[in-house]
């Protein structure tokens, strides 16, 4: 584990995608077919993939591109995930907002994205209050304004605009594929399959 290059993202993001459209051809070759697919974060382009909005080919070149791009972010963030609501994360990081945003809403916790050392100080300002909380391993600030400049370039390797009414290029059809917009919960209780 020590030469292990797992914790890189540039290596972690291909890795995973290949093991959840993996996944999702297993359950298919089970009988599974899915009538809705989602996914959060780079997830997002696996269910792309496995919807028909992408295909293989350009989601590849997609997750290629955003590992290689937030590999050049390394040692310039940190993320934490914090045993609070989305209202009172909000409330704890009044006076560190230039620093630390909100990268992730769940059920009974937040994920905060940012520089290192806002994360370092939100982060024992919470322990001071009692409230627990865990740095993920990552050296990038993922879901924040750091990646924003990380856009064009984004764009410009991938040539397709992936979240924006994608057609399939298979079948040029809409596809029944729709990224959640940022900040947005899953709200039916019962989903079918989840990627």
């Amino acid at each position: 584990q020590a030469e292990s290059r797992l914790d890189q993202t540039d290596i972690t993001q291909p890795a995973l995608f290949a093991l959840q459209l993996s996944l999702a051809a297993l359950w298919r070759s089970w009988g599974v077919q899915p009538h809705a697919v989602v996914g959060h974060s780079m997830g997002e382009v696996a269910a792309a993939c496995i919807s028909g909005a992408l295909s293989l080919e350009d989601g590849a070149r997609v997750i290629y591109h955003r590992g290689r791009l937030m590999q050049t972010t390394a040692g310039q963030g940190k993320m934490l995930i914090v045993e609070l609501t989305e209202a009172e994360a909000r409330a704890a990081l009044r006076g560190y907002e230039a620093h630390v945003d909100i990268a992730a809403i769940n059920p009974t916790s937040v994920v905060l994205s940012g520089s290192p050392d806002g994360v370092t100080q939100l982060r024992a300002a919470l322990d001071d209050q009692g409230i627990h909380s865990e740095f993920l391993r990552v050296d990038y600030a993922s879901h924040s304004p750091q990646m924003t400049p990380l856009q064009p370039e984004m764009l410009f390797y991938t040539s397709c605009q992936v979240w924006t009414g994608v057609r399939s290029r298979a079948t040029r059809k809409r596809s029944p594929f729709a990224p959640s917009p940022p900040r947005t919960r899953l709200t039916s209780s019962k989903p079918r399959v989840l990627t």
